[in-house]
């Protein structure tokens, strides 16, 4: 009876402990589970703050821009000089007055039209990546399931597990020198979700590197040049608004009250305050500021001197005509100093141009992606061996190959598990059948790309040798290479779907489990779904670099950070583990246990998803330019029209100086 008792005893005490293990197992993996969806929750929350940094802002704009186009068309319709009675009509001051107003009417109609594509775009763009991306890591039922354990799995164990000693193991081990047992390493150890911030330096800023704030600089190339362009619209519609009322201040008090000194003032106040504006808004040097007021208050004063010439009793007709031909090319010449400034001096890895010389540009700048022209002008007398002057217009060719070879790893991966998928007999399961057959042709379709596009590169020795070499989806050694499994080792999850009732099967060996097997890799069709969509995806970005290649010029530098493993760029149902730097077995013991615990379906963005955000793709020529370019085409081209009404006001009043 003793011996009895003793077997007793152990079998209670060691259920006990795995019983006790078992909760505190599920009370972490819960917390786990919550802390994850917490995290998530703070990501949509960044997402939500960047968009309202651009929303909020862009509601301002669009308030002021109304305002001050209220004020010119009150000018305009009210705002009358009543030059008629004069015996000799200044109608050059006229000239001077209603074209100001309406250059300001132009910089501030585009300055709100900006803000509200700015505005939609951006909450546009927010929304669908709230809804597609950043999404919370919620468990399925198999999760939480797998999660749980049952009192009949201590039965499970062997027979040195249910009747073991206390204390004897673990003491005999130490005193042998082996030290302390060492814990398994959890698979789900460290950050809560591995891959989704990625350090490219030791002291990179996390947030920088987190996967859903560089997806959001990618997407913000479609609304940042207009975001920054309706403030750079809205600054110099104000300095024209200003210039609009000193001419009116001068008509009205010189010419009609006969009040110069009253005149000289306004004159002088207005264009001193939009030369503070100036100030204010952009970065210049001192020589440039110089210049700056000189063009923005020379204007107003010799108007004012020319309209005091023109009321004396008798005029001064040469000076008069000098000083008004001045003013008019001073204009032509301001809106030209304009264009230049507004210029767009940093053009973004997607092509989005930016007037960095405006304050409130580098002001949205809150991780510091830009630099101001002061530091890019250092950069770059620093030599062509600076870094920060490296921004290539190419994709690197380090990175090419990595994309290739990452492709093959993925294709070589795929291919090994649809022969897997092959040799298991599927006809009892139709609905499964049908869409191994769909996805089947879709990796057939995306070896026909892949092939095409490595040939065409391989014509252009825009891949090395080497490279080559290592892009070969049909070797007969794939499966051993690199850590890659092998198909012998795949088992395969299928599932009745009416019945929801899962068993892995592997079709080499025959062998069937109603339990996931331990250490081994378990194929099952959303996980290749989701490998086909990592791959299409890898594939997309180059063939976008090719037919940008073709063209002579490439928009994909925002890849020059370097390759990302898959892990940490793939869309994917995936243990939180990084799989791909796992030896087989551990990549398959960690996508079980990754499995096991909830919330493995994350978001892990491709840098390649926002390429397919705009929501044009087509090969129209509006399409084919990028959408942070056509603000400053856009400016561009008003500039260059007002120059040329400013250069026939030139004309006219040469031609006809009595006016």
């Amino acid at each position: 009876m003793s011996i009895t008792d003793g077997v007793e005893e152990l079998f209670g005490y060691n259920r006990g402990n795995f019983m006790f293990d078992q909760v505190l197992r599920q009370w972490r993996e819960y917390q786990e589970q919550d802390m994850r969806v917490k995290q998530f929750m703070l990501y949509r929350e960044d997402v939500r703050d960047l968009t309202e940094l651009t929303t909020s802002k862009m509601d301002s704009y669009l308030m002021i821009a109304i305002l001050e186009l209220g004020c010119c068309l009150d000018l305009l319709v009210h705002g009358v000089l009543h030059i008629k009675a004069m015996t000799d009509e200044p109608t050059w001051l006229l000239w001077l007055y209603v074209i100001s107003l309406a250059e300001a009417f132009v910089f501030l109609f585009l300055s709100a039209w900006l803000a509200i594509h700015a505005s939609v775009s951006a909450h546009s763009f927010s929304v669908r990546l709230l809804t597609q991306f950043v999404r919370l890591p919620l468990p399925s039922r198999r999760q939480i399931d797998a999660g749980s354990a049952l009192a009949t799995d201590y039965e499970n164990k062997g027979f040195e597990d249910l009747l073991r000693l206390p204390v004897l193991r673990q003491q005999a081990e130490r005193l042998s020198g082996g030290g302390p047992s060492q814990r398994t390493q959890d698979p789900s150890g460290g950050v809560a979700v591995a891959g989704l911030v990625s350090m490219s330096q030791p002291n990179a800023n996390a947030a920088v590197a987190a996967k859903h704030v560089r997806l959001y600089r990618d997407l913000q190339d479609n609304w940042q040049a207009h975001d920054a362009y309706a403030r750079a619209c809205l600054a110099l519609g104000t300095y024209k608004l200003l210039h609009a009322v000193a001419y009116y201040t001068v008509g009205l008090l010189v010419l009609e009250m006969h009040a110069p000194w009253a005149g000289l003032a306004c004159a002088t106040v207005l264009p001193m305050l939009a030369w503070l504006l100036i100030k204010l808004d952009l970065y210049f040097s001192s020589t440039r500021r110089v210049l700056g007021a000189l063009f923005l208050m020379l204007g107003p004063l010799l108007a004012l001197v020319a309209a005091t010439l023109n009321s004396l009793s008798e005029p001064q007709r040469v000076a008069q005509f000098v000083l008004v031909a001045v003013v008019f090319a001073m204009h032509a010449g301001l809106i030209v100093c304009v264009a230049c400034i507004a210029r767009a001096e940093h053009v973004s890895e997607r092509g989005a141009a930016l007037p960095t010389r405006f304050r409130s540009v580098l002001y949205l700048d809150v991780f510091g992606w830009l630099q101001s022209p002061d530091e890019r002008a250092a950069d770059e007398s620093a030599g062509p061996n600076s870094s920060r002057n490296q921004v290539e217009r190419e994709m690197p060719l380090t990175l090419r190959e990595g994309l290739y070879k990452e492709s093959s790893r993925l294709g070589r991966q795929l291919r090994c598990e649809f022969q897997t998928w092959e040799v298991a007999s599927l006809e009892a399961l139709p609905s499964m059948l049908r869409r191994l057959r769909l996805l089947q042709r879709e990796f057939e379709s995306l070896c026909q790309d892949f092939s095409r596009l490595f040939q065409d590169d391989s014509n252009r020795d825009r891949i090395s040798s080497n490279a080559a070499q290592d892009t070969s989806w049909t070797s007969s050694d794939y499966a051993q290479e690199a850590g890659e499994v092998d198909g012998n080792s795949i088992w395969l999850r299928l599932e009745c779907h009416p019945e929801r009732v899962a068993w892995f099967v592997q079709p080499h060996s025959e062998a069937r489990m109603l339990q996931e097997p331990e250490g081994k890799f378990v194929s099952e069709l959303d996980g290749v779904a989701a490998r086909l969509e990592m791959l299409r995806q890898r594939i997309e970005s180059l063939k976008e670099d090719a037919r940008l290649a073709r063209r002579g010029r490439s928009r994909l530098t925002r890849f020059a950070g370097g390759l990302m493993p898959p892990s940490a760029t793939s869309t994917v149902r995936r243990p939180r583990q990084d799989a791909d730097n796992m030896a087989p077995s551990e990549r398959a013991a960690a996508g079980s246990a990754g499995d096991a615990r909830g919330g493995t379906e994350v978001w892990m963005s491709s840098e390649a998803a926002a390429q397919t955000f705009h929501p044009r793709r087509d090969r129209r020529e509006e399409s084919r330019q990028p959408a942070g370019q056509v603000p400053w085409h856009t400016f561009l081209l008003a500039s260059s029209v007002l120059v040329a009404v400013w250069i026939v006001g030139i004309v006219w009043y040469v031609i006809n100086p009595l006016a």
